[in-house]
Formats: C-alpha cells, structure tokens, sequence
C-alpha cells in the first residue's frame, strides 16, 4: 500500500519515508504470514490468544492500513466533501496541511515553518485534475503511514469513540510492548529501516472505513546512530458549511 504513493519533489521526508514504508510493509507481512503458519495447529487444549491482547492482531493492522489506503482514495477520486488538516514535527521543524475537498474542487495549503504553498484545482480541469493539489498531502501521509506499518504487528482495537465526523473506532499500538514473533519482526524490520519505537492511536470512520484521525510518535535511529523522533498528527472532519 505505502509503495504506491506519490512523493513530493524535494519534500524533505518524501522518498526516505516511502523506501522505509515499503520495507516495513513487505517485511512484516512476511513475517505475519510465517507466525500464522506456526500457530494454525495450537497444541490441544491451549487457546488463541484475544486479538485484543496487548501483543496486537495482525488482523487489526490489516483493517488499519485498508482504512488508511481507503483516504488515500479519497484525494485521488473524492466522493465527499470534507476537510483534512495534518502536521509533523521533529525537532524545531514543523509541517502542516490543510485540505478542503470536494466532488468539484480541491485546495490545499502547505507549509513548513513560516512559509505556506496554496494550490487550488477543479474537476473542470480534465482527468487527473487531483494529481498536483494531493501532492503535498500524499507526502504528508508518508511519514504517519510508514509507522503505522511497523506498528501493525501490535495493532489492536480499543473500542469506539465519537469524533466530529461520527463513531469511529480506535486502533493502538506501541511496539515497546511486542513480544514474541512481533518482537522477531519489528527488531528485523528495524534493522533495515532504523524504526526503533512507534507509539501511538489512529481512528478509522465506522460507516465508511476510513481513517479519520491519528495521533503518534516515531522514533528513528539514524547511520550516524543517533535517535530522532517525530511527532504525526492529522484529522477528517466535515466540510464547512
């Protein structure tokens, strides 16, 4: 799912966060598929462990990164109307995005630090008329995404919540608490992309299974061996009136 984004020229997470994603994704689902095989014959009376446990269920993180590839959709071919606002931070640096969507129309404004990027285009446009607004968002989405797919191993529903845009169910994850073949494949994954910690919450829309909302810290361990962390945050609500 994360390899068919688009990044954006000179984003500053763009390509690094895309290569990790698709690392991310492809090993753990290796790994989820080799755990599935070890556990399809439990020992005779033992029991499957509840995919609401704090190990997390692979199954959760598949829903989770449906819903997320289900938004994605959204600033490609809108069906709705609606407003995503987002931002990251790492260190002193701050991004942000805001989106107004719509069937017709689509305005983005970007910005990192003091500086701000406003694009505005119509459905008149012909084919693909979403293509250049959506590119700071799908950059934007990158980083929170490439999380969540480390995280998926530890992924578990925590119940429904009400936010603006109606229930919505919530996913958690912190990968401090994985054990077990988790633990076997977030530490391989981690050795490939330098993820060494993601914690945090994402909610998905009960009504049309898409991501909503996210909220998460990530923690990066660099070539140079020093550890960074960036903080992804970033919510649909609906569109004014």
């Amino acid at each position: 799912m994360l390899s068919t984004l688009v990044s954006r020229p000179g984003s500053r997470i763009g390509a690094w966060t895309l290569a990790l994603g698709a690392a991310a994704a492809l090993l753990l689902a290796g790994c989820a598929k080799k755990a599935d095989e070890g556990s399809s014959a439990p020992p005779p009376g033992s029991q499957q462990a509840s995919s609401t446990t704090p190990s997390g269920s692979h199954a959760d993180g598949d829903r989770l990164a449906a819903a997320a590839k289900a938004l994605q959709d959204e600033f490609t071919t809108p069906t709705s109307a609606f407003h995503f606002a987002c931002r990251s931070k790492s260190g002193d640096s701050l991004m942000t995005v805001e989106a107004d969507v719509s069937q017709e129309t689509m305005t983005v404004v970007s910005g990192q630090g003091d500086k701000k990027e406003t694009n505005a285009v119509q459905k008149a446009m012909g084919e693909g008329w979403t293509t250049m607004a959506a590119l700071p968002v799908n950059s934007a989405l990158l980083g929170p995404l490439a999380s969540m797919a480390y995280a998926s191993p530890v992924t578990r529903s925590a119940g429904f919540e009400t936010l603006p845009t109606g229930s919505a169910e919530r996913f958690d994850f912190n990968t401090a608490e994985a054990s077990g073949t988790n633990r076997e494949a977030l530490d391989a994954v981690s050795k490939m992309t330098g993820f060494t910690r993601v914690q945090g919450s994402a909610w998905v829309d009960k009504l049309n299974n898409h991501l909503v909302k996210y909220s998460l810290d990530s923690e990066l361990k660099g070539k140079d061996g020093k550890l960074r962390t960036e903080h992804f945050e970033g919510q649909v609500t609906p569109a004014a009136k």
